[in-house]
């Protein structure tokens, strides 16, 4: 018999850590901030802070996009293990029921 196994648990952590990485996006003009805050103002570093500046304003264009597709992620992985846990509650339901003396049908 082929069946689907899924391990759920993984499949709800991968929902909550997709979460957490679209979270960290928001958090990204601060980092920019403290990078190159942290670089300063010397001459010498000028070059420095200003790549650092252009990738980031050349990254927040994308980063939106990136943020919403990753939260899509997440969300269908969890709509994805709810549908897969409430499936699954029903399906070993269905099975302990008492037959009235029919055959068990097998679900691939």
């Amino acid at each position: 018999m082929d069946a689907l196994r899924i391990d759920l648990s993984a499949l709800d952590a991968s929902s909550t850590d997709l979460a957490r990485i679209a979270n960290e996006f928001d958090d990204t003009d601060t980092m920019v901030d403290m990078v190159t805050d942290a670089i300063g103002q010397a001459p010498q570093t000028g070059r420095l802070r200003h790549a650092v500046e252009d990738f980031a304003g050349t990254w927040r264009i994308h980063r939106q996009e990136v943020k919403e597709d990753v939260r899509y992620l997440a969300q269908i992985a969890s709509a994805v293990s709810e549908y897969m846990t409430s499936a699954d509650g029903q399906l070993a339901q269905s099975l302990s029921a008492p037959t009235d003396g029919a055959a068990a049908t097998e679900v691939p």
